[in-house]
């Protein structure tokens, strides 16, 4: 019975936090009307077929945020060049050949892994760069795929997070 008084006690803690949350939801849905029509969804629901955006007399505040998002990933994440490497942090360490040898093996391999399409990275840090671009944060999370040959990144819809802090790090 422990564990239904712990369950109780989460779900309160949860509660609390959506109550909290609420202020933001409603500047995130003014956001999203203007910016990001598509996500217009934090206090509302879209239900298929509505007409979400009509209400927009001009498309260029969507164009802009768009545009901003689609050029994060390509500033932060080009395809054609390395973007991120491996080190010890020591740059003697990092220098010896074979030390060097194998923080080049890791870095290629996990760039091959990251854009393995079964791990959905570049559809999750794209949809995760738009949230950035309209609403300043973007919550991306990392699992291990049900076969375990692989990881999958999935992006999170700002509505659906409350985030509680502590000062364990």
């Amino acid at each position: 019975m422990a564990g239904d008084a712990r369950a109780k006690e989460l779900c309160g803690i949860g509660d609390a936090l959506f109550s909290k949350k609420a202020p933001l939801d409603s500047l995130n849905q003014e956001i999203a009307e203007n910016f990001y029509p598509e996500r217009a969804d934090f206090t509302r629901d879209l239900s298929l077929g509505q007409e979400y955006a009509e209400h927009l007399m001009d498309s260029y505040p969507v164009m802009m945020r768009r545009e901003l998002g689609n050029n994060l990933s390509a500033m932060l994440r080009p395809k054609d060049k390395p973007w991120f490497a491996y080190s010890t942090l020591s740059e003697d360490r990092d220098q010896r050949p074979e030390n060097a040898a194998y923080l080049e093996y890791l870095t290629k391999t996990h760039r091959t892994r990251l854009y393995d399409a079964r791990c959905k990275f570049v559809r999750a840090t794209k949809r995760a760069d738009h949230d950035y671009a309209a609403f300043g944060y973007a919550i991306l999370s990392v699992q291990e795929a049900p076969s375990r040959e692989h990881i999958i990144f999935k992006d999170h819809h700002p509505k659906n997070i409350a985030i509680l802090e502590n000062d364990v790090q």
